[in-house]
């Protein structure tokens, strides 16, 4: 895993492949569209109104771009235990780059469906400097739960690149 924890240090990401088996990726998959499908229904249910952008979204979902969801819904009742194994190369791979006493912060699921319109560029979670370049304080780990293929219009990443990007979004539970 030393290498991986260098390659991350030297890029700015790692690709960690066949590290979550490939039967639990597809319970997660299962899983996580139940989820999404559920979240459409209450909004729709109680009427909600709902757009693009945080401040158009909850605290549970918010649609990104059109076709394009981030999802929080339920996502503690997911199957995550190769966060948990100590021995998993995620975790490893993880506290070599955090150290030993890193924690899951936050669970998210993005759903993104047919007709989803590109992204731009951007940094999922804020730096602790605009300014100097500091060690990673938080990391996002992203586990795919369809085949990443150009056709479907796979995740990219920007080696050695650092932008800034932050918000909370507001709730739809009770």
């Amino acid at each position: 895993m030393d290498s991986k924890v260098e390659e991350f240090h030297d890029q700015g990401f790692v690709c960690l492949e066949g590290a979550v088996d490939v039967s639990l990726i597809e319970k997660l998959r299962v899983q996580t569209m139940g989820n999404y499908e559920e979240c459409m229904s209450i909004i729709k249910e109680r009427e909600l109104e709902f757009g693009i952008g945080i401040k158009h979204g909850f605290k549970e979902v918010v649609q990104r771009h059109t076709a394009r969801f981030e999802m929080t819904h339920r996502m503690e009742e997911l199957d995550c235990s190769f966060m948990d194994d100590e021995d998993s190369p995620i975790r490893q791979t993880v506290r070599g780059i955090l150290g030993d006493d890193c924690i899951v912060a936050n669970k998210s699921a993005v759903v993104s469906l047919a007709g989803a319109s590109g992204q731009s560029w951007h940094s999922d979670g804020p730096h602790m400097s605009s300014t100097t370049h500091l060690p990673a304080h938080v990391l996002n780990v992203f586990i795919p739960l369809v085949p990443m293929t150009k056709a479907l219009g796979a995740t990219e990443f920007r080696p050695k690149v650092r932008t800034l990007f932050a918000a909370t979004p507001p709730s739809f539970q009770p």
